[in-house]
């Protein structure tokens, strides 16, 4: 995930509450909503994906928690928003909270924080004007990330559509001044995690303790405002297909769907205490995995995000899985990633959750698209990464493989499996 000043690059992802027991529940069916929108793939990925690999990684130092922040480096998905009547394509996170995009005029600065042309960072196209219903005083937009990108920015409110889904007056940010490694495609991000991860902070900069300003985030609003039903769904697809995002329910052709049911959990990831009483990313608990057909039943807490391509897995358990190719694939010290023959074969594996295995396939366990090439060994990085502690990321090379539901309401995730 995000963090907002730099004192809490230090912390830790520290514990799991009310872990439940394992589950088996299924159930059949999920409510359609016409309020569905096209996903976009997109080459750049959002620096929230990389500060969650980071704050993972720091939950348990290992020796391949350093390179974490370089592996990941396939696309990310985005929506197009409307905001104040005008259309950006934004970045669509479920593993961060703010509505940011890049104002008119934005100024682009180095890692060290000198001056820089906007060439070198990749802004889309940038929100012109200023906020229609009036900017927030005494609040600023920051975030640092963990490979030192940041952004600042103002706040304000504005009126904002998503998937025909109008919130009047949303809290958002225009960033003012970014470093950032962008396409030149996406403007900002729209992140549909708790509102308990939003980054507005009191006065003109915020110090390394300074408390954030939680506020509304549009999913929030959006569910608050009783505009949809308390969730969404999310359907990823491969090789740039038909991906989308339904406010409400979920697509008319997986309503009908056998999903399995899974409470999500609380994690806390920094002092903030209202991490224990409140729900932050989307975490829940698989049953366990299924390798080569053998079932093992360690459970973890995996967070679902949308914003990181691969899939991220305890030590011990990515070890397993890589040591099961043939042949097993190879840490690479350089690189900081498991790496394999491009025409390796990939053992079978599978994520059980609710008492349903769902498997990803030799495509998502061995990318051999350009993205995931290594120029410099000729091999093709591996699917499944070790997170460097005990959590997991269930990214892109998962998600791929079914129809994700973000029930809010109930509390809970359900997957369906994605046949194609």
């Amino acid at each position: 995930m995000i963090f907002s000043v730099g004192a809490l690059a230090l912390l830790a992802l520290q514990s799991v509450h009310a872990a439940p027991s394992l589950q088996k529940a299924s159930s059949r069916g999920v409510k359609a909503s016409e309020h569905t929108l096209a996903l976009k793939p997109v080459s750049v990925k959002p620096g929230s994906s990389r500060e969650l690999l980071s704050r993972v990684a720091k939950a348990k130092n290992t020796t391949h928690s350093a390179s974490l922040n370089v592996v990941d480096e396939g696309g990310a998905y985005a929506i197009e928003a409307n905001l104040g009547g005008k259309n950006f394509d934004v970045i669509f996170d479920t593993g961060s909270s703010d509505l940011w995009v890049f104002k008119s005029g934005v100024k682009c600065v180095t890692g060290t924080g000198h001056p820089a042309a906007a060439s070198q960072c990749g802004f889309g196209p940038e929100f012109k004007g200023n906020f229609q219903g009036g900017s927030i005083k005494n609040e600023t937009f920051y975030i640092a990330y963990a490979d030192g990108e940041q952004l600042i920015g103002t706040l304000g409110y504005e009126d904002v559509t998503i998937a025909g889904v109008k919130v009047k007056k949303q809290e958002m940010a225009l960033v003012d001044e970014a470093y950032w490694e962008g396409d030149g495609t996406a403007s900002g991000i729209v992140g549909f995690a708790s509102k308990y991860l939003t980054n507005a902070f009191p006065g003109t900069m915020p110090s390394n303790n300074t408390q954030p300003l939680h506020y509304n985030n549009f999913i929030t609003n959006a569910v608050n405002s009783k505009a949809i039903d308390p969730v969404f769904g999310v359907v990823l697809e491969r090789n740039n297909g038909s991906s989308s995002v339904t406010l409400g329910g979920v697509p008319a052709a997986f309503a009908n769907a056998k999903y399995a049911t899974t409470k999500l959990q609380k994690i806390e990831i920094s002092p903030h205490l209202i991490e224990k009483t409140q729900y932050t990313y989307y975490t829940i608990t698989p049953d366990g995995v299924v390798l080569n057909g053998e079932s093992k039943s360690t459970s973890f807490a995996g967070i679902v995000d949308t914003g990181t391509t691969l899939l991220y897995l305890p030590e011990a358990m990515a070890e397993a899985v890589n040591a099961a190719f043939d042949p097993p694939s190879q840490y690479i010290k350089a690189a900081g990633v498991y790496e394999n023959d491009c025409n390796a074969k990939p053992p079978t594996f599978g994520i059980t959750i609710g008492g349903t295995t769902f498997n990803l396939t030799s495509e998502d366990l061995l990318p051999t698209g350009a993205e995931a090439k290594d120029p410099m060994t000729g091999g093709c990085v591996v699917g499944v990464q070790p997170s460097g502690s005990t959590y997991a990321i269930l990214g892109d090379r998962f998600l791929v493989n079914t129809v994700a539901v973000f029930d809010i309401g109930a509390e809970e995730m359900k997957f369906a499996a994605h046949s194609y």
